[in-house]
């Protein structure tokens, strides 16, 4: 079973509030994600040079290797001096673990390859960027391109925004063609009750297309009356409420389905007085039905003194072990004072 996807008017629900929002988008919805036509696709990608320093799990401690259930594989900084690269609130891995797709939340595509020495992840390669587009092949501008949630599946790509909340797909059939990626116009998936009342800046950030084709979508501060993370399930029914506990203020930022059915979810927490700490926890299979609470076991949190900033994206591919090989990014808010940072990790899953 998949997601349905919208014929029909985009409903701006906030009318006042996004008026300019509105007359940007257009008033109908596209029919169906289509490449552009050769002279509006001519806008390729750029090629962006990045650089990767290593970094090491915990600071004062360099010799640490394990954290929680994880085990630490590597981590690097990443900079560029390109004004575009930064701000990663999505990605999606090759299950080889070479090619990648990662996205900003400003409405930007990057691709490229992971370069690997002795199985850990040493730098990135053949990096590209390029802007996502609306149906009508036009790049998002500031007032539409706050893009958070990231999902690949035999579909292609599904990408969830806030501001104006809403989840858009573009066509893809394989990580290792983004350039078919970068000329995709964008189909909307039907709009879903309630998604326009959440608060502008705490929509749906957490995003994963489960093994049957259901989307999962949860939000960062939708809360439920009982105070749960408000959350869906989406398929061709259209969209079925379903909730998540939250605890130690820790938010939702990130998911990705894992080939038994469970979900890895990323958190993100955040205080003046402590700092930036995340937390990957396990959602099981068993507890992912329409309208019932999730149930989530923590795996990790990691916070200071340990590597840690603002972590926004995940994604998980298949060991050799039978095991996982996860890798977690950073959005660094475009801001000096934060790193953008690619965090990897392996997880053997214990028998349940």
């Amino acid at each position: 079973m998949s997601y349905a996807f919208s014929q029909r008017r985009l409903a701006v629900l906030n009318a006042a509030p996004l008026l300019a929002l509105a007359l940007s988008l257009g008033t109908a919805a596209p029919a169906g994600a289509q490449s552009l036509p050769p002279e509006q696709g001519k806008v390729a990608a750029t090629q962006v040079e990045v650089t990767a320093v290593p970094v090491p799990l915990d600071p004062k401690d360099t010799a640490r290797s394990t954290v929680g259930t994880l085990t630490y594989t590597g981590g690097l900084q990443l900079r560029s001096e390109d004004a575009n690269f930064g701000g990663i609130s999505g990605l999606v891995v090759e299950e080889n673990g070479c090619h990648f797709i990662a996205m900003s939340d400003r409405g930007t595509w990057f691709s490229g390859e992971m370069v690997y020495e002795k199985d850990k992840v040493s730098g990135l390669a053949n990096v590209e960027e390029a802007p996502m587009r609306d149906w009508r092949g036009r790049p998002l501008d500031f007032s539409n391109n706050d893009s958070e949630g990231l999902a690949f599946g035999p579909k292609g790509i599904v990408v969830s925004f806030e501001g104006f909340h809403r989840i858009w797909r573009y066509s893809l059939k394989s990580l290792d063609e983004p350039t078919l990626l970068f000329k995709q116009t964008a189909l909307a998936i039907e709009p879903i009750p309630g998604m326009a009342e959440l608060p502008r800046n705490g929509g749906v950030e957490a995003l994963a297309e489960l093994t049957d084709g259901r989307l999962l979508a949860i939000t960062e501060e939708g809360r439920t009356e009982a105070g749960e993370a408000v959350a869906w399930l989406i398929s061709e029914d259209g969209a079925e409420p379903l909730s998540l506990p939250v605890s130690g203020n820790f938010k939702p930022t990130d998911a990705t389905a894992l080939g038994n059915g469970d979900v890895l979810l990323l958190e993100r927490r955040f205080s003046l007085l402590t700092g930036a700490a995340m937390r990957l926890r396990l959602i099981r299979a068993a507890s992912i039905a329409p309208g019932g609470s999730m149930q989530a076991q923590t795996l990790a949190t990691i916070e200071p003194p340990m590597t840690v900033d603002n972590m926004e994206a995940v994604a998980a591919i298949p060991a050799e072990d039978g095991g996982y090989r996860i890798f977690v990014a950073s959005d660094d808010n475009f801001n000096l004072l934060q790193r953008t940072l690619l965090l990897t990790f392996h997880w053997q899953p214990q028998s349940q």
